[in-house]
């Protein structure tokens, strides 16, 4: 998918370095990401955001390991520190 300036819509954090986490919001990047039975899986390493709607829509998480890396939809995901 494209924006209207023929950009990839979707992208990591870290190519999109004209956006950001808000200030007064956690920024999940670090924090562990932790499922309902309470077993830790990964780290979280990024986040992609949506340019054209400039919100984020993935969470990208290095799996305990390294072995792996995977996007977790934002909307399955519930931030806290």
């Amino acid at each position: 998918d494209m924006t209207f300036e023929g950009e990839v819509k979707i992208v990591p954090l870290r190519v999109a370095s004209d956006h950001g986490v808000a200030r007064q919001d956690t920024d999940p990047r670090g924090l562990p990401v932790v499922g309902d039975d309470g077993e830790t899986g990964g780290t979280v390493v990024d986040l992609w955001v949506d340019k054209a709607e400039s919100l984020f829509r993935y969470i990208e998480v290095e799996l305990n390991g390294g072995a792996r890396r995977v996007l977790l939809p934002m909307n399955f995901a519930r931030i806290r520190k």
